[in-house]
């Protein structure tokens, strides 16, 4: 099985991930474990990559082939042009034929008449190989469910697209209809519960968030992101974080506290911001000290009643919590959210939850994958070969049969738990938060099991 993997547009700002160590982290930990077995492959990636890889003194072999930015500048007739802008043009499905046509050029310049079985494109589903290659199944691998550090970071093939165009998107109302057993809704159940004891029985602000419950009726997480990404800013009509919090804070009602919290790589609201929106909204509520973690909404979302997300993976994590989404995306949301927009806020707050458990099922043991999956030379290679044997036999296999049943809840719920039981323990709370007297992980779950028990949960 040859297989082309398509790292190019990248999709993320050149600050966060512009460097060789990210490139060779994806095929290495991912996409190398298909390499390993199947050595006929190429590796289309940012030409700054290559120059990234020389002065780390590593020079990449023949299989990687280099995009220049000036590839893409040229094709678009701009030289204005951002990169980003290049970017969000791919995430959008927005290249016009006339582009497409000259980007794919350059890149059959640079493939030399070498054909792939299989395309795995990161991040998005490209059309230009759609020509190049008719009929070549194209896969596209991007971050699942869980991605922030305390939680396993997970991965996608989705033979679809990506966000707006996903198999999660496209086929949302068939997974939510699936019928579901009572164990299986249980073992969610479960799931959630013992997830929410641990991440609130270790959050820095759980005394905080005790008197914020008596101070108001309800309690929001807002979760900022950055600008400057295709994610955040084709997915929503707000320029700024500044902007998005303001519209949030002026639409929720004075019952109803805001926790705002902030992206590891955009502290904003430090540089001056935080007096203005302490003196013009009294619910709105901010806890410095969460900057210490990566992870820092994750400490907070036991405590609340909802979140307002754009497009933050701490949506489907509080999906998994119980806990309401109120969506300000355009298109990543749609599973989840139990309202797009902030317009009946109380109303929602006060309705019981949607039963999500067809949807949580299918996340959790078919459309996710784990690190001991996405690692595995055999598991991938089965993946792949059983697809491409039904994509061929059918004259391109419909989507539906990518994915079937990988593991079960248990196994998945014993494996997501036991994750972060070792990461909350050992390796991710501050030093000055692990005192002798703060119970480990597993007497914190024995305990949220056993009051759920009583309770009759």
């Amino acid at each position: 099985m040859k297989i082309l993997f398509n790292l190019e547009p990248l999709g993320v700002p050149d600050s966060v991930i512009c460097s060789w160590n990210f490139h060779r982290s994806i095929v290495n930990d991912t996409l190398g474990a298909l390499a390993r077995q199947q050595p006929d492959y190429r590796v289309l990636s940012s030409d700054r990559a290559k120059w990234q890889a020389k002065a780390a003194g590593q020079e990449p072999d023949s299989r990687w082939l280099f995009v220049e930015d000036a590839f893409y500048f040229q094709a678009l007739d701009d030289l204005n042009l951002s990169r980003d802008k290049i970017i969000k043009s791919f995430y959008t499905s927005s290249v016009t034929e006339q582009t497409q046509k000259k980007l794919k050029q350059s890149f059959e310049q640079l493939l030399h008449g070498w054909k792939p079985d299989v395309i795995i494109s990161f991040e998005f589903h490209n059309r230009i190989f759609d020509s190049i290659f008719p009929g070549v199944m194209q896969i596209v691998y991007m971050g699942g469910m869980f991605k922030r550090q305390i939680v396993p970071p997970t991965a996608v093939f989705d033979p679809v697209g990506s966000v707006a165009f996903s198999f999660l998107n496209k086929y949302s109302v068939q997974i939510q209809g699936r019928p579901v057993t009572a164990d299986e809704r249980q073992q969610i159940k479960n799931l959630s519960t013992d997830l929410n004891a641990l991440l609130g029985y270790y959050s820095p602000i759980k005394k905080e968030l005790a008197v914020l419950r008596n101070k108001f009726d309800y309690l929001l997480l807002l979760c900022c992101q950055f600008n400057g990404s295709y994610a955040y800013d084709t997915e929503c009509c707000f320029p700024s974080q500044w902007e998005m919090v303001d519209f949030v804070l002026s639409q929720v009602p004075p019952n109803v506290g805001v926790i705002v919290t902030e992206h590891n790589q955009s502290h904003f609201l430090q540089n001056g911001f935080l007096p203005f929106f302490k003196a013009k909204y009294p619910h709105f509520i901010y806890f410095s000290q969460l900057n210490r973690y990566e992870g820092s909404s994750l400490y907070a979302l036991p405590g609340v009643d909802g979140i307002v997300n754009v497009s933050s993976t701490v949506g489907p994590m509080a999906c998994l919590l119980g806990k309401k989404i109120f969506s300000l995306s355009k298109n990543y949301n749609l599973p989840f959210q139990d309202a797009q927009g902030l317009a009946n806020v109380l109303d929602v707050l006060k309705t019981p939850s949607r039963d999500k458990s067809a949807l949580l099922r299918f996340l959790l043991t078919e459309y996710n994958l784990y690190p001991f999956e996405y690692k595995n030379t055999q598991f991938l290679t089965d993946l792949f070969e059983n697809y491409l044997i039904k994509w061929r036999a059918a004259g391109n296999a419909a989507a539906e049969d990518f994915y079937t049943p990988h593991l079960s809840i248990a196994q998945a719920r014993d494996y997501i738990l036991n994750y972060v039981m070792k990461e909350l323990w050992r390796s991710y709370l501050p030093k000055w938060y692990k005192r002798p007297f703060v119970k480990k992980p597993i007497q914190v779950l024995q305990r949220s099991r056993i009051s759920a028990i009583e309770e009759g949960k």
